[in-house]
């Protein structure tokens, strides 16, 4: 069933050098997200950063943007 709307079987699909690149920055870009504030406490040099600080926003904005741009990558064959 999967195979009739891929044209493809998830096997090749996945070795795919699009795929694996995507794949990549979605993992990169969610792992900038999700240690934005760590990074904003080495960064601040301080116990408590402002959730509306400009590095949190930045780092966050940095890592929607490359799972945006991995997820591009990944359709486009």
């Amino acid at each position: 069933m999967l195979n009739l709307f891929l044209a493809t079987s998830l096997l090749e699909r996945l070795t795919m050098t699009n795929v694996i690149l995507g794949i990549l920055l979605a993992i990169v870009g969610l792992s900038f997200s999700l240690l934005a504030t760590r990074i904003a406490r080495m960064v601040r040099k301080t116990s408590l950063v402002d959730p509306n600080d400009r590095v949190i926003i930045i780092m966050k904005s940095f890592g929607l943007v490359l799972i945006l741009l991995a997820l591009i990558i990944i359709v486009i064959q």
